[in-house]
């Protein structure tokens, strides 16, 4: 019989947070399309959210020395 291994990394909090992140945000874009939003509205609206995202990151994340 053949049996074929795959080594899958742990469902720790490296893992799950992103895919959730993610599942949010096409769950978010799905009702926005569903709403009657066209999809250039739909990516203006995500890349405003994501340009927001980034100056909060920088602004409140602390920066580490040798990345």
């Amino acid at each position: 019989m053949l049996c074929i291994k795959i080594n899958t990394p742990s469902l720790d909090n490296r893992v799950v947070v992103p895919l959730l992140v993610l599942v949010v945000i096409f769950v978010f874009l799905y009702a926005l399309l569903q709403r009657g939003y066209t999809p250039h509205d739909v990516l203006l609206l995500v890349g405003g959210g994501c340009a927001a995202a980034t100056t909060i990151a920088a602004r409140l994340l602390p920066r580490t020395s040798g990345a």
